[in-house]
């Protein structure tokens, strides 16, 4: 009997993970649903990260394994992407794991959207415009893990970036998504299990600097312009962004808080007036630099976890 083709891709990206990446290949080999592929892109490791992709591979013909010198995240995952076959595609990093039913569920969700959410507040439908105001006010979840999308979506315009974004790249991604979508999916449900523990991960390892939170803002800023977006309408929705700039780089070890882009990022609008809360407006509104940040970190250091 002839094979179907794989309905479902997996991309995973890996670099030196041989310390995980055993427990991660295990939760897809069992999974209930068994029309899948998987696109494993070695990006360069130095461990035994191949060793352990290839005996996997050897033993089920779904995993594909990939192998390229090391060019970052970003590269590895577009190149995954560039060689998936399946209808959808959903990602995986090499030290995290899909429950059993990940695949099955996250197909019956889909229906007929283009985008499927996992893990967010609640369960609904949202179109173009309403999915774009929440993701940009980070409203939902962020990252690629947790989705599912239509693969068509994710052309080289959405995927390709500069080489330097080595943080917060499947952000970009999303946002860029959303100028493609016509309906979303949102679930509550959780179906990826994601290892926050890991010590060698990318996130864990980043040192915010004032350099890369204003490219960072410039490539948003750009991607929303290309999405048809005017310049007012851009810089009202990356409102919440450039407050999470503002508070994240005053609450970091070793900024120049009185960098002038730290000061941009401190103005307050009448958008963000909506977006937080009374205080946290009030503060923004302070005219001493000094002293507003002083209360941002007060703030942040006294509030409920």
């Amino acid at each position: 009997m002839e094979q179907q083709a794989p309905l479902i891709s997996i991309v995973m990206p890996a670099y030196n993970a041989e310390s995980t990446i055993a427990v991660s290949l295990d939760s897809v080999c069992r999974q209930s649903f068994s029309r899948f592929e998987m696109v494993v892109v070695n990006d360069g490791s130095t461990d035994d990260t191949v060793d352990i992709i290839t005996e996997y591979a050897g033993r089920d013909e779904r995993i594909n394994l990939v192998s390229i010198d090391n060019h970052g995240v970003n590269f590895a995952r577009q190149l995954g992407v560039q060689r998936a076959t399946g209808r959808y595609i959903t990602f995986l990093d090499a030290d995290d794991q899909l429950q059993e039913d990940t695949l099955e569920m996250y197909l019956y969700h889909i229906e007929e959207h283009d985008v499927l959410l996992a893990n967010c507040f609640d369960d609904g439908v949202l179109e173009k415009e309403e999915y774009l105001s929440l993701m940009m006010d980070e409203r939902l979840p962020k990252e690629l893990w947790g989705k599912m999308f239509i693969k068509e979506l994710l052309t080289d315009d959405v995927m390709t970036l500069p080489q330097d974004i080595g943080m917060g790249e499947d952000y970009i991604w999303n946002i860029r998504v959303t100028g493609r979508v016509k309906s979303v999916k949102l679930i509550r449900d959780n179906y990826y299990c994601y290892d926050d523990q890991n010590p060698q991960s990318a996130m864990r390892r980043f040192k915010k600097s004032i350099a890369y939170e204003k490219r960072f803002l410039d490539i948003l800023f750009q991607s929303l312009i290309e999405m048809g977006k005017t310049a007012e309408e851009a810089r009202d929705l990356l409102t919440i962004q450039r407050f999470n700039m503002f508070v994240g780089l005053v609450r970091a070890k070793g900024i120049s808080i009185n960098d002038p882009f730290v000061r941009e990022v401190a103005k307050p609008t009448k958008v963000l007036r909506r977006k937080r809360n009374r205080v946290l407006y009030a503060i923004m509104c302070v005219q001493s630099f000094r002293l507003k940040v002083f209360l941002v970190r007060l703030y942040f250091e006294i509030k409920p976890r």
